[in-house]
């Protein structure tokens, strides 16, 4: 079974959640804000924006590939739920163990 570890986290206007080529598997939920996605490559341009209840976070997750965008703090306090998963920490750890599988 695997395990997580989740906290709420308060973000400034302009703060950086998520930045791009980061490699984490921390998912977010958005309890009260609202922020914007970016791209380095694509200088001042807000690409979306998220709101109340969106997830996020979660591609790198299921793709084990770096971050492809920037997230954004857009007001003044952001609140967000952030859920770090243990799986992959857990699953190597069995590997070491085979006898702890039981």
């Amino acid at each position: 079974m695997a395990w997580v570890d989740s906290h709420i986290a308060k973000y400034k206007k302009g703060e950086n959640i998520i930045r791009q080529g980061e490699k984490d598997s921390t998912i977010f939920v958005l309890l009260k804000g609202s922020l914007a996605i970016t791209k380095d490559e694509v200088l001042d341009a807000e690409l979306n924006t998220l709101t109340l209840g969106a997830m996020l976070g979660e591609v790198p997750l299921i793709t084990k590939k770096f971050r492809s965008t920037n997230v954004i703090a857009k007001k003044k306090k952001d609140v967000l739920s952030s859920i770090k998963n243990g799986y992959r920490e857990q699953k190597a750890a069995l590997r070491a163990k085979p006898h702890s599988r039981i």
